[in-house]
């Protein structure tokens, strides 16, 4: 997670399909629109299928954790189930424990938002040891899901 993710431009293999030219004539200016596609192709054989899955698990790992969440939390709300909600959060929550830069992330939305101060270090949050912590929301997480 302290690695930045790839860009989605990238994970979808977004492609320039064409360009837009317009021309303003009356102030003498000319724009251009690209047009862009999504270029993703079938694997052509199974070995070239199970490389592109190495490479992409490993590439865009998470990418892939963003849209598995994004669809879970999305699918919880619509249907009302709660003990899913709740386990996800806590496990992201259990995830932003081990990570420097989900936690700085966390800390200054709260200090945007509501002016709270989230304090932590490399081995404590909140006054409990991160790995501990980390631990335990993943057991809870677990339990309820």
């Amino acid at each position: 997670w302290d690695a930045s993710a790839r860009g989605w431009k990238n994970f979808w293999n977004i492609k320039t399909a064409g360009t837009v030219v317009e021309a303003d004539l009356d102030k003498g200016t000319m724009f251009q629109i690209p047009i862009r596609r999504i270029a993703l192709k079938l694997p052509e054989s199974k070995e070239d299928l199970r490389d592109r899955l190495r490479t992409n698990l490993v590439f865009y790992r998470q990418n892939y954790i963003v849209l598995a969440l994004s669809y879970t939390l999305l699918i919880s709300l619509l249907t009302g189930n709660l003990a899913t909600l709740a386990g996800t959060l806590l496990g992201c929550f259990a995830a932003a424990c081990k990570s420097n830069n989900l936690l700085g992330e966390i800390q200054l939305a709260l200090k945007e938002q509501s002016g709270i101060e989230l304090t932590w270090n490399e081995r404590v949050v909140l006054g409990v040891d991160r790995s501990q912590l980390a631990g335990g929301l993943t057991l809870v997480a677990a339990a309820i899901l």
